[in-house]
């Protein structure tokens, strides 16, 4: 499977690490690449979504990557 035919959820409460992984992950054409800050917003896109991956921090305020 090619990466432009993967869909990735990547939820990460840091905006600093979540700006900078989010454009790497976009620099590698995956078919699209939705962003969360937190487990809560992360579910919520994970639902809408259905990404074939999901990337996400574990220690996170609201909800954790682990719920």
């Amino acid at each position: 499977m090619v990466s432009n035919e993967i869909s990735i959820l990547f939820v990460e409460d840091n905006g600093t690490i979540r700006v900078l992984i989010s454009e790497f992950l976009n620099s590698k054409q995956f078919k699209n690449v939705y962003i969360a800050k937190d487990g809560r917003e992360g579910l919520a896109k994970y639902k809408k979504y259905k990404p074939d991956i999901i990337l996400t921090d574990l220690t996170m305020p609201i909800m954790s990557g682990l719920e």
